[in-house]
């Protein structure tokens, strides 16, 4: 069994990129908010449960 153990997220504003900006469908530069999350799991024995 595999549980969530820790969760680092960090949000910033960047600029966006000539690809972002496309996508998006605005002018390059414009600022953008930046999610990153880190997901940290855990193996656990079959018999263990996931703390809640």
């Amino acid at each position: 069994m595999v549980c969530l153990q820790h969760l680092d997220k960090e949000f910033r504003e960047a600029p966006a990129t000539k690809a972002l900006a496309q996508m998006f469908g605005v002018p390059a530069g414009t600022m953008l908010l930046e999610r990153r999350f880190v997901f940290h799991f855990e193996q656990l024995d079959e018999l263990d449960r996931c703390s809640t």
